[in-house]
């Protein structure tokens, strides 16, 4: 499991349940731990739009829909999004295939399909 996986699952973990949460600001937080010194690995887009568009899309157990700071349009967020809307309809959950159906075959993987696969596995999503 990539660490961008991890921290989603950790910041899920410590999130669920509360109300008027900033999962943006719960994520930086979460990230801080994972990558201290690392500032670029700490605010890569990639991930952390595809973990705030779930959120936002109330498609994670126990955390509230809501405005994340996520751009209308967003393609991390539509590329999870997408992928959970797939595993709905009964898709296998793998990763390649996945990728494959919600983007273009020119478009390289940045962590959002881990996500969304880390979240599953652990039972924090809503299927």
């Amino acid at each position: 499991m990539s660490k961008y996986a991890q921290a989603a699952v950790e910041t899920v973990r410590k999130n669920q349940g509360k109300s008027s949460l900033d999962m943006r600001q719960e994520w930086d937080k979460t990230m801080m731990e994972y990558y201290p010194t690392k500032k670029p690995s700490r605010e890569k887009g990639c991930p952390r739009n595809a973990f705030l568009g779930l959120s936002e899309a109330g498609l994670i157990m126990g955390i509230p829909t809501g405005d994340y700071g996520v751009k209308p349009g967003n393609v991390n967020k539509r590329y999870a999004v997408d992928a959970v809307a797939l595993l709905q309809a009964g898709s296998e959950p793998d990763k390649k295939q996945l990728w494959a159906a919600v983007t273009d075959a020119n478009k390289k993987p940045n962590h959002q399909m881990d996500i969304v696969l880390a979240l599953l596995h652990e039972g924090m999503l809503n299927i």
